[in-house]
């Protein structure tokens, strides 16, 4: 997208910080253009609900760029397609993506002289407005003939012809809030699962429909007859469809020595069907038991399908992760450049590190000098400069406009970035009051109870049919309903509730280890802050000229560097992006490791080095910037991090639910505890300058404690890894989230807080329902040993508990939620 746009969307989010300008219009969410109003309860774009007195229309940044972005595209129809609330949008680091991977695709669309189809993976489709967005960007374009857009599959189908810009339209989609990424074969095993429940659902159904004849008093004759055929044999399809789901885990737990909580459910389909078969076989009623027995694998299969959809689905919002698979460099040999995959790298090899691209091994730095961010790999937020000769830490993003190049100075199987991006290996504890203690004393007495009634019915009646008939109805009559149904839909409906807060659980697991997390540790570079710097003293911009300031915009307006985009932003905030637009044209050129230089009328402008700008280092003055005009100094602009919102209050509330907190950064001790200080968190647990080992092991040194690690690069990895639960705020970076149990979009920490109360909620209605689970069964199961249950009663009986469960769990997990969504 142009520059126009992008300062048009963060000209939309400087309205949002000061709470809207008068008199200008913007998008509502029913399409159209009206006036901002004042006291405006509701996100313009994503229709969440506004923090309290906190102004502006929008809730997060990522809201407002979009927002201005879709308005400035001419895309407002996005609006009217769209139905309903939607989650937050991230405020993706555009100026960090690293979209080398597009090289070798863009190079067979220019060489080739018919059309080329490509597919790619597409992060952030919601629903059918994006895929009309995208395919209106994508329309759009020259050199476009056909795209299709899989939003469940998350990916895309192209057929394009040079003169297509894959590099263009990548970038055009994400300042809309979509990221694409190399595609891959995704893993929707719930589909299978989903198939199953259906299938089942309708057998249960034909076979209650085919009963009801029986039941209103179709006693004998051909029609009976032949009705009991195909109940039977419905009742035959659904274990044949369903129950193996159950089987397997039973068997698997079996062999490792576990007794789950399948294994009383398969046994229960398995003597059901096993009755029912003995019944048709021998000639005997059995209707009771068809039915129920449908109705029975129906139910579990639709509860286990609850259990992991919703982390299934938000897996399925992130770009699959590569790990090294497929990713490579530009290697340099001779006066050829070619692609050199990772772990092939090897000391001597020269690298050509393009812009905003990672270095991968420590590298000598090789020609002019440049600048590097180090934030993913330390943490520090200030760039830092690498001069000719020295060497470059790996993990460094090239921050230049040009590409640089290095020499490696160690094989990549000794770099530590090889150790971040390794495939993430997770093997998390649960620790908790569930299904993992819960399930054998369930499967022993279950078991214990139906061979006792057996025995008794065969002692009493002497014959083993009917001790086979009780040991049934107990195995069906004590079906964990309230657990393997009502249990996953109070997860389901509180993961649903916190997509609406911005956050998005990827493993089932997470909410019932969040319940015990009694510590956080946070990463303070894009964790506590937003990892983007903001100009400490934008007064001083009001001392320019107006011709001054049209020249600094222009400088900055085309560059990603930390610096720039900082006076870019302030820029647009206090003096508005149309009026600094509408003088001059293209883009100042950078100098590597120096700054920014412009030339007009005359008169040569910079912005960088003091040094190099006015003449005069000052020192200790890193976290500075100068502008100057013909060597005269004219501003000297001074940077701080800009902190997410609310992070005072979120870090009190908590500390009232008893967690204790903790800074894990590698940023500089003075920054870290100044931040800490403010946040009310000890001084001796605030620990600044922290490698990627230094966190881990801190992790794994507290393990007495159970903590949340939040982070957002790549050295977190393995903190993440090491942590009781682990959690990012960052989508723009596979190797992160792929270790996070959970990852969020808001700007501050409500998320967290939001969690780790729905979490304790989740444990307390748990804890009820194996409470009335606990009552129904006892009764349940005594009456069935004493032969009390006959088919019938059990065809009533199970689909009776499992509806009276499942109603009182989604009414009291409703209530409960209201807190903690508030």
């Amino acid at each position: 997208m142009t520059n126009a746009v992008a300062s048009a969307a963060d000209a939309a989010v400087d309205r949002h910080a000061a709470g809207g300008a008068a008199g200008q219009s913007v998008v509502e969410p029913a399409g159209g253009l009206r006036p901002p109003t004042a006291g405006a309860t509701r996100c313009l774009h994503c229709e969440q609900p506004l923090a309290r007195g906190g102004g502006g229309e929008f809730c997060c940044l990522g809201c407002a760029t979009v927002h201005a972005a879709l308005k400035a595209g001419g895309f407002e129809r996005y609006y009217e397609l769209r139905s309903g609330t939607e989650s937050p949008i991230p405020d993706l680091h555009l100026e960090r993506c690293d979209r080398t991977w597009l090289s070798p695709l863009q190079a067979r669309v220019d060489e080739a002289v018919e059309a080329v189809t490509l597919r790619l993976s597409v992060q952030g489709i919601r629903c059918a407005a994006c895929v009309w967005v995208i395919e209106q960007v994508f329309a759009r374009r020259s050199g476009g003939l056909r795209i299709e857009v899989n939003p469940g599959a998350g990916q895309l189908g192209l057929r394009v012809v040079a003169p297509f810009s894959l590099e263009g339209f990548a970038s055009q989609l994400a300042e809309l809030g979509y990221l694409v990424g190399p595609a891959q074969a995704r893993v929707a095993p719930s589909h299978d699962l989903l198939l199953r429940a259906g299938l089942v659902t309708a057998f249960a159904a034909n076979a209650m429909l085919f009963a009801v004849a029986v039941y209103l008093g179709l006693e004998v004759g051909p029609l009976r007859r032949f009705l009991h055929g195909v109940n039977f044999g419905l009742s035959a399809l659904a274990v044949l469809v369903g129950a193996p789901v159950f089987i397997g885990q039973a068997w698997v737990s079996l062999r490792s020595g576990v007794l789950h909580l399948d294994l009383p459910i398969a046994m229960g389909m398995l003597l059901s069907m096993g009755a029912a078969a003995w019944a048709f076989v021998s000639g005997q009623d059995a209707y009771g038991y068809y039915d129920s027995l449908a109705v029975f694998v129906a139910l579990m299969l639709w509860g286990r399908y609850l259990q992991g959809r919703v982390a299934e689905q938000n897996r399925q919002r992130l770009l699959p992760y590569q790990a090294e698979t497929g990713l490579t460099v530009r290697q340099v040999v001779g006066a050829q450049v070619q692609d050199l995959p990772l772990p092939q790298i090897q000391v001597g090899d020269q690298l050509l590190i393009g812009p905003g691209a990672c270095v991968p091994v420590a590298a000598t730095l090789l020609g002019a000098a440049t600048e590097c961010s180090l934030d993913w790999i330390r943490g520090e937020p200030a760039p830092q400069r690498f001069e000719p000769g020295q060497v470059v830490d790996a993990g460094a993003v090239c921050l230049g406009s040009r590409a640089v190049l290095v020499r490696a100075e160690q094989p990549y199987a000794e770099s530590e970035v090889r150790a971040l991006l390794a495939a993430p290996s997770l093997v998390r504890q649960t620790g908790s009051f569930s299904a993992g203690r819960f399930a054998p004393i369930y499967v022993v007495a279950v078991l214990g109870a139906a061979v006792l009634g057996c025995l008794r019915a065969y002692w009493q009646q002497g014959t083993l049919e009917a001790g086979l008939a009780v040991a049934t109805a107990v195995c069906v009559v004590s079906c964990p309903c309230s657990i393997g149904l009502a249990v996953p839909l109070a997860q389901e409906i509180i993961q649903a509730k916190l997509r609406r807060v911005g956050l998005f659980i990827r493993d089932g697991s997470f909410l019932t280890r969040a319940a015990h997390v009694d510590a956080i540790a946070f990463d303070k570079t894009g964790t506590l802050t937003t990892g983007l710097l903001r100009l400490d003293n934008p007064a001083l911009l009001g001392t320019l000229s107006a011709p001054q300031r049209q020249v600094l915009f222009q400088m900055v307006a085309g560059s990603a560097h930390p610096h720039a985009v900082a006076v870019r932003r302030a820029l647009e905030q206090g003096h508005g992006a149309d009026a600094l637009l509408s003088h001059g044209s293209g883009f100042a050129e950078e100098v590597p490791g120096a700054g920014l230089e412009w030339k007009q009328a005359g008169q040569r402008y910079r912005l960088g080095r003091s040094g190099w700008a006015a003449g005069a280092e000052v020192a200790g003055q890193s976290q500075t910037t100068v502008f100057a005009c013909a060597g005269q100094q004219l501003a000297r602009f001074a940077f701080v991090e800009e902190e997410r919102p609310e992070l005072e209050g979120e870090c009190s509330r908590l500390r009232a639910l008893g967690v204790r907190l903790s800074i894990l950064s590698g940023d500089g001790r003075q920054r870290v505890l100044k931040l800490a200080q403010r946040l009310g968190i000890p001084q001796e647990q605030a620990f600044a300058e922290q490698r990627p080992a230094d966190k881990a092991r801190y992790i794994a040194e507290s393990a007495q404690a159970r903590t949340l690690m939040l982070g957002d690069g790549m050295n977190d990895n393995l903190a993440l890894e090491k942590a009781f639960v682990a959690g990012t705020p960052s989508l723009d970076r596979a190797a992160v989230t792929t270790r996070a149990d959970f990852y969020y979009v808001a700007q501050g920490l409500r998320p967290i807080t939001a969690a780790l109360r729905a979490a304790r909620d989740l444990r307390r209605l748990r804890r009820r329902a194996y409470v009335f689970f606990g009552v129904y069964n006892l009764v349940v199961v005594v009456v069935a040993v004493l032969g009390f249950i006959q088919p019938w009663v059990a065809a009533v009986l199970m689909p009776s508990s499992s509806i009276a469960s499942v109603a009182l769990m989604s009414y009291v997990t409703h209530r409960a939620s209201r807190s903690w969504m508030s």
